[in-house]
């Protein structure tokens, strides 16, 4: 006998896309409880969870995961897994027909995106991807699984985008400036690390920018000040570079929301040229991310040229132009800032997840 309208998430995973469809979840009158993996312990501050009427669980082992799972009897349980930790949702789609129904999802799928990541490990990613019960995707990686590596997936599947959680934003963006600003939000590659990084490459857009006196403002997820000496030295000598100490997400977007544009770097040569690291070119093309959604939220317009199919699916909408590093077009951001501004606003509607969340919950039923 299951709880009815009981939403369990098992969460590897710990990212604003748990917590938007969780609230989203909640507000429509599901109870939800979250099951987070006891190494999340230190991460929970860099969440807004506390001011959420949502009950927190944490778990070390998989056995007690799967003891908690039988006593609380929900009505489905979502795993949010990880590409390097597949092993307890691997356990739990196992043993699913004594759980219910099982909704398995990655935030970025490790096959075929990934080149570092041990055989073993995208084979118990494989077995849940093909054995699930319902499979959640973030728009794009399903039909490369299904129509590159030939994956037999036999549950059914819901495209889910991040979408923006709503939340009010408190900063006013002055369009009227004459002066242009671009920020980047998210994990920063240093030229130090990844020379050829197709996302990177932070020195030469700072050149570009200063040249162009457009203020570029860099907030890395994570701080670490030797990693970024360099920056920092630029954040002293450069006018229009600025490097952020990390803000938390929670007030990170109304952070962001005083600048004109959001941004991915994206070099001029990423689709002419093998992928080195880590990443694999299929990442750049079917990966989503919810960079694109904080940005809209915050009422910016975006400059990205992937991952593709997404970049390609906003630009169609009018809010993202579609530009690599070399083609920036200064004087054009400038003169359509205050038009693109505008059209953000309007399609954000579109993209709260208040609207979209109903589509997962008849998925939750279908299944």
């Amino acid at each position: 006998n299951r709880k009815k309208d009981c939403i369990i998430f098992v969460v590897i995973n710990l990212s604003p896309r748990v917590i938007k469809i969780a609230e989203a979840l909640r507000k429509s009158g599901k109870k939800v409880i979250l099951y987070l993996n006891e190494n999340m312990k230190q991460l929970i501050w860099k969440t807004n969870i506390d001011s959420l009427n949502i009950k927190v669980h944490f778990f070390k082992y998989v056995e007690e995961l799967m003891f908690y799972l039988l006593r609380t009897r929900g009505e489905v349980i979502h795993i949010f897994s990880h590409v390097s930790e597949p092993y307890v949702a691997y356990i739990l789609v196992k043993f699913q027909k004594h759980f219910g129904k099982i909704i398995f999802e990655n935030y970025d799928i490790a096959n075929g995106f990934y080149t570092n990541v041990e055989e073993p490990l995208l084979k118990l990613e494989q077995y849940c991807l093909e054995n699930a019960r319902g499979i959640s995707y973030r728009e794009f990686s399903l039909e490369y699984l299904t129509d590159v590596l030939n994956f037999k997936i036999q549950g059914k599947s819901i495209s889910f985008f991040d979408f923006c959680s709503g939340e009010k934003i408190s900063s006013l963006k002055e369009n009227n400036s004459k002066e242009l600003s671009i920020c980047y939000s998210g994990y920063v590659i240093t030229e130090d690390e990844y020379a050829d990084c197709p996302h990177g490459g932070f020195v030469k857009i700072a050149d570009n920018c200063e040249k162009n006196r457009c203020h570029l403002h860099i907030y890395p997820s994570v701080w670490d000040e030797n990693r970024f000496r360099k920056y920092i030295e630029m954040n002293n000598n450069y006018k229009y570079f600025h490097f952020h100490k990390t803000v938390p997400y929670e007030k990170l977007l109304n952070e962001i929301a005083q600048y004109d544009y959001g941004m991915i770097p994206a070099s001029d040569d990423m689709w002419d040229k093998e992928c080195s690291g880590y990443n694999t070119k299929y990442k750049y093309i079917y990966a989503a991310t919810n960079k694109f959604f904080d940005y809209m939220e915050a009422g910016l317009p975006i400059i990205a040229a992937f991952p593709l199919k997404m970049a390609q699916c906003l630009e169609k909408i009018g809010v993202l132009i579609n530009w690599t590093n070399g083609e920036y077009d200064f004087q054009y951001l400038l003169k359509m800032k205050a038009i693109m501004h505008d059209r953000v606003l309007k399609e954000r509607e579109k993209f709260k997840i208040e609207h979209q969340i109903n589509r997962l919950i008849e998925f939750y039923d279908l299944i």
